[in-house]
């Protein structure tokens, strides 16, 4: 069982140092040598694995970013599929990613500029998500709607029903009182 990287234990101002460096495509003796001179003692080889670590899920977010475009292009096509909500929870992921990304990176002296095209995404991103949230709540509240409205029907033809069995003396009747208690569980009223 492995235990936490040596870099993830490091103070909150160096580990984020040490990100940057990776973020601009240093070397793992670029980073010992950064670490070395801030005093920590850090072996290459941990610093290896963190920085593959690190790149690692760079790529992975770099390909979840590609899937999210597609996909933000198709829930603009149909928000109402599943495939729709399962984007909507990626891109959600995608976007904060991004957002942390830009924050940091702005934070950065050293950084260039913000990619126009990533920030353009995020924006459509968030759009289409804001979008498809609505249409989503909408759906629902219909969908709602309609059942309440099925349940009247129906709980209203159960009651003419008893009420003409009872009038008639024939079959057996629901008490008028427990229906009340059925409606107004059903519908508040």
């Amino acid at each position: 069982m492995t235990g936490r990287s040596k870099i993830e234990i490091l103070a909150p101002e160096l580990k984020a140092a040490v990100d940057r460096l990776i973020r601009r495509n240093r070397t793992i003796r670029e980073i010992c040598a950064y670490l070395d001179e801030m005093g920590e003692v850090v072996s290459r080889s941990a610093v290896g694995r963190y920085k593959k670590s690190a790149e690692e899920e760079m790529a992975t977010f770099k390909r979840a970013s590609a899937i999210a475009a597609v996909w933000a292009e198709k829930i603009g096509e149909d928000k109402t599929s599943p495939v729709a909500d399962a984007a909507i929870q990626i891109l959600n992921t995608v976007a904060f990613q991004m957002s942390k990304d830009m924050i940091v990176a702005g934070e950065d002296e050293d950084a260039g500029p913000l990619d126009p095209k990533a920030l353009k995404l995020a924006t459509e991103s968030v759009r289409n998500l804001a979008q498809a949230g609505k249409l989503r709540a909408d759906q629902e509240r219909m969908i709602r709607q309609i059942v309440r409205e099925e349940q009247a029907a129906k709980l209203a033809e159960l009651e003419r029903e008893h009420a003409a069995a009872a009038a008639a003396g024939r079959g057996r009747v629901l008490d008028p009182d427990t229906l009340a208690e059925v409606r107004r569980i059903m519908f508040g009223a």
